[in-house]
């Protein structure tokens, strides 16, 4: 466990584990892929095309009522491959504020202390700035100096605003 009292932090101001992050974006990258798969097969049998093409009495009604089932498969598919997405470039963000927050609690880098410098990972932004609320970003960043800045997807997490 690291002293962050230091930086005038109670804690880790990144929080989470990249790597465990990364593993949920890759299973989801993973259901996307499968949902693609069913996707492509769904309409072969609905279009009444190619070797899975439905043949007997049943085949019209089942055809019928698959026209909008590969639609729906492709929605879910979308979904997940943006979530996954969204995952691994939290994960990258993170993983870059988990190393600048290191470097400020050694005392190495460029992250400002008591002047409200930030250092931003994923478009956080560097170098001086305003307090906690300031600043635009889709990684995640950490500033000491405003009291410790955690930054997703563009919102701040700051505990102190």
């Amino acid at each position: 466990m690291s002293d962050w009292g230091v930086l005038g932090l109670e804690g880790d101001p990144t929080p989470g584990d990249p790597d465990a992050v990364r593993a949920m974006a890759v299973r989801l990258r993973g259901q996307a892929d499968l949902a693609e798969s069913g996707t492509a097969r769904l309409r072969a049998i609905a279009s009444s095309g190619g070797e899975l093409a439905m043949a007997g009495d049943y085949a019209p009604a089942f055809t019928e009522a698959l026209v909008e089932l590969p639609d729906g498969l492709a929605k879910l598919a979308r979904a997940y491959r943006g979530c996954g997405d969204a995952l691994f470039t939290f994960a990258n963000g993170l993983t870059e504020a988990k190393a600048q927050a290191g470097g400020a609690l050694r005392g190495d880098g460029d992250v400002g202390r008591g002047g409200g410098g930030r250092a931003g990972a994923g478009g956080g932004g560097s170098g001086a700035g305003g307090g906690c609320g300031s600043g635009a970003g889709a990684g995640a960043a950490v500033g000491p100096g405003c009291g410790g800045v955690a930054r997703a997807g563009g919102a701040d997490l700051c505990p102190w605003d």
